[in-house]
């Protein structure tokens, strides 16, 4: 539930001290003894859940725009972000790929900072300075001491209300994002196969040309496509501010209102599209120029947001594992196994692929991955398999939230995917919490055969020496 407008604040988490390991009055084989003491403490104990210290404060302006702060006094720097509402999710046939052009264009120049002004002034200051687009957001990010922080919120008010679009800065851009096109869709023949099967798993909805949209697409977009779309989600009531780091809320808020107050809210409708639809289980088909082919499943599993998303997320990695030690390394059917989750805002699919050689049936290898899920489940989530997990997640959380770029990243992501601020909050509790027993009847009710799809690509050509020598693998055992 997100808190009222105004100054509201939530606690974090409590700070969490580093311990004194090494003090000046302890040396030589004690200071050692104490040290792996510590350390094989540190191992043997499930890390705690909370990481971060700090209040977070939400406010927001009378034209729409959110303002997240997260205090973090560890250091004089702050993280900046601005989360867009605007991905593939919000384009249609004729403009596929219009949000990844305009991650590139809003650096073109505005009304009052020139072109790459914005990377040079931030740089200058010692700051760092990018931006991202996925499926459901775009976000623009920067790290910069906190002297600067009204500065950046000057410029991405600019470039928010006042940017810069004509025929030049499209095509320049146009043209860039064609040769990224080729560079990483064409001339990559794995992403060029997952783009192919994305097509086929989300048939007409948004999320099935991905980021990059198309290049029938980018081709023809128009200065007029490029303003009708910057008017529409490019405003206050489509975005979120988030800063964090040794900042005083008043103040980013005083600094937010006097740079963003003054822009108009979109008046344009924001109906995100119907989620994608489900037919039942399917088989797809894709070429790719691979040595060897590549079979699997994917799992249709509910949105970021939902209840059961942090048990799976944890699911995922143990059924990483588990495919690929029999796949690979017991049953010798793979070459190489790769699992991925990918937690869209309105659902998620679990992609379990497998290389393999050429005389081994794909089909074999796709009902072999679903045997071996099925298994996994049926005897049950082991403790001792979900402690080494969830600490290795926990670890990566730490780590993540000890950043001020974490923490802001992590809070954009539970608003903007998850549509859910106290996922922030609690999301490393909610993992610190999970049962093995939990996490298998989530795993049961997920994994089911409805809800899965089967995929083959096969090489475009075709090599006799990998044939041969997988099939001598397989018969000596190598």
């Amino acid at each position: 539930m997100v808190p009222e407008p105004g100054k509201i604040a939530v606690a974090l988490g409590e700070r969490t001290e580093a311990p004194m390991l090494m003090r000046s009055g302890v040396g030589g084989s004690v200071g050692r003894v104490l040290l792996i003491a510590a350390v094989a403490a540190l191992l043997a104990t499930s890390f705690p859940a909370r990481a971060a210290d700090g209040d977070l404060t939400r406010d927001e302006l009378a034209n729409g725009l959110q303002i997240w702060v997260i205090e973090r006094h560890a250091a004089p720097i702050a993280a900046v972000q601005i989360w867009y509402r605007t991905g593939s999710l919000q384009e249609r046939p004729g403009i596929r790929g219009l949000s990844h052009l305009f991650e590139h264009m809003m650096f073109r120049g505005s009304e009052n900072f020139g072109p790459e002004e914005h990377h040079r002034r931030i740089r200058a200051l010692g700051g760092r300075v990018n931006a991202f687009t996925s499926e459901d957001v775009t976000v623009y990010h920067q790290i910069v001491p906190v002297a600067g922080l009204d500065l950046v919120l000057e410029m991405e008010a600019d470039r928010m209300g006042r940017l810069k679009l004509d025929e030049d800065v499209l095509e320049t851009e146009r043209q860039v994002v064609l040769e990224e096109y080729r560079e990483t869709v064409l001339d990559d023949p794995f992403a060029n196969l997952l783009k192919q099967l994305a097509e086929q798993y989300f048939d007409d909805h948004p999320y099935s040309y991905g980021v990059i949209g198309t290049m029938e697409d980018i081709e023809s977009v128009t200065v007029e496509d490029c303003q009708n779309y910057y008017d529409a989600h490019y405003a206050p009531n489509r975005a979120a501010l988030i800063v964090s780091g040794d900042v005083e809320p008043a103040a980013v808020v005083e600094m937010a209102r006097r740079h963003f107050g003054p822009l108009p809210a979109s008046k344009a409708g924001h109906n995100d599209p119907p989620p994608p639809t489900w037919s039942g289980p399917r088989a797809l088909q894709g070429k790719a120029d691979l040595p060897v082919p590549v079979s699997g499943v994917a799992y249709r599993w509910p949105p970021a947001g939902h209840d059961d998303s942090i048990a799976l997320e944890v699911l995922s990695r143990l059924l990483s594992w588990r495919v690929d030690e029999k796949l690979t390394r017991e049953r010798r059917l793979c070459v190489y196994v790769y699992a991925d989750l990918l937690p869209f805002k309105q659902t998620s699919v679990l992609a379990v692929v497998g290389a393999h050689f050429l005389h081994i049936d794909g089909e074999r290898v796709s009902e072999a991955v679903t045997a071996e899920i099925t298994a996994y489940l049926g005897a049950g989530v082991t403790s001792d398999e979900l402690e080494r997990v969830r600490n290795q997640i926990l670890l990566e959380e730490r780590k993540r939230r000890y950043s001020v770029d974490g923490l802001a990243r992590d809070l954009g992501n539970a608003l903007f995917v998850e549509e859910s601020p106290t996922s922030f909050r609690e999301r490393l509790d909610r993992i610190a919490a999970l049962t093995p027993a939990e996490v298998t009847e989530i795993g049961r009710l997920h994994c089911s055969p409805e809800n899965v799809t089967t995929f083959r690509a096969e090489p475009e050509r075709s090599s006799k020496l990998i044939h041969v020598l997988g099939w001598l693998m397989s018969t000596l055992h190598l």
